[in-house]
């Protein structure tokens, strides 16, 4: 029976590009046009708005994928769905108003809201990371494209003969057994090139020479940075609750504060409930990260869990609201929690030891 729906063995990683370029088209965007006093291309009647030019991004990047093959194809077209996403989705506040209103509050909300249902995708994806036989087959017919242009280095044979043999192991179906070791003994006798000449080999060597990085640092040097950087995101916390606190009661706080309670518009009665919600939430998260620190120094696997719960209820909540009320300036705190989750989820290893 033919199956509909395929998965690519590597689709996380061309995910994960279309998710970090569509969030640095976003944030490079709106940087952009407020150095620019938000610069318009036209004229009297013309009006060419960038979500234009990320329809024209998408159409390209279907286009290519459509049209072309190869792994250099899917990157190019990841990164152009990512960047033609973000400035299409950039501008989701005038065409969802009636007064076509690009600074729509919530706006930055949505846009983040989209970006983390985005992320959680990609976390879903690399959880189910298992592949079928199916699958592995379709990615070892497409790492063939390698001997077509006669670049197939050591790496990638070793790769597709591993995967091969895992295909021949693991399937029941005799036409996949009978191709898979036909493939295999094609591939034995093909010449190979020295990994050093492929471009895209030379990029996924940045991820192995990280990892070789993180594995020399000792494991209490790397619990002691970790706490060092909870503890520094637990106190810019509270310096900034007490900075707003004090502007909402009238402190001198400098114009810059006073600006920024002018401006976040908590006037209106619902404001001023999610805005006191979202900090209260805030000090609670803030208070529990405070005091998990100490558990980190038992050794104790609850203290992760308890870290990656709690900065995941500050990205699902309070960070929403706090794009909501403070715009694209939220990016900085959700950046140094998704960079804390990514760090638990690859390297909990280095920070809780078995016993």
């Amino acid at each position: 029976m033919r199956t509909l729906f395929v998965k690519r063995t590597n689709a996380s990683k061309h995910f994960s590009t279309f998710l970090i370029t569509f969030a640095l088209t976003v944030v490079v965007t709106r940087i952009y046009l407020h150095l620019t006093g938000y610069l318009q291309i036209g004229n009297e009647i013309f009006h060419i708005a960038h979500l234009t030019w990320g329809g024209l991004g998408l159409l390209i990047a279907s286009l290519m994928l459509m049209m072309y093959r190869g792994r250099v194809v899917l990157i190019i077209g990841s990164i152009m769905s990512g960047i033609g996403w973000g400035l299409f989705i950039d501008e989701i506040g005038k065409f969802i108003t009636v007064t076509n209103d690009y600074f729509f509050r919530p706006a930055a909300a949505i846009i983040y809201v989209v970006f983390l249902g985005c992320f959680l995708l990609l976390l879903y994806m690399k959880r189910k990371e298992q592949h079928s036989v199916k699958s592995r087959l379709y990615d070892v017919l497409e790492g063939l494209e390698e001997v077509i242009e006669q670049d197939l280095n050591v790496k990638e044979r070793l790769r597709i003969e591993e995967e091969l043999e895992s295909i021949i192991e693991d399937t029941t179906d005799k036409n996949i057994d009978l191709l898979a070791r036909q493939l295999l003994e094609f591939i034995h006798k093909q010449e190979v090139s020295p990994p050093e000449n492929d471009i895209l080999y030379k990029f996924s060597r940045i991820q192995d020479y990280w990892d070789s990085f993180i594995d020399t640092i000792p494991e209490d040097l790397i619990t002691k940075i970790f706490k060092t950087v909870i503890a520094l995101r637990v106190l810019g916390s509270f310096l900034w609750l007490m900075a707003v606190f004090l502007a909402i009661t009238g402190a001198e706080t400098g114009s810059f504060l006073q600006n920024y309670i002018d401006t976040i518009q908590i006037e209106h009665s619902g404001n001023i409930m999610l805005f006191v919600g979202m900090n209260a939430l805030r000090f609670f998260l803030s208070l529990v990260l405070l005091t998990t620190l100490s558990g980190l120094d038992k050794n104790r696997k609850e203290t992760l869990r308890i870290i990656t719960l709690t900065l995941w209820i500050s990205l699902g909540l309070v960070d929403v609201f706090d794009f909501y009320f403070n715009q694209f300036e939220a990016v900085i705190a959700t950046v140094v929690d998704v960079s804390l989750l990514a760090f638990i989820r690859d390297y909990s290893h280095k920070l809780v030891k078995e016993r």
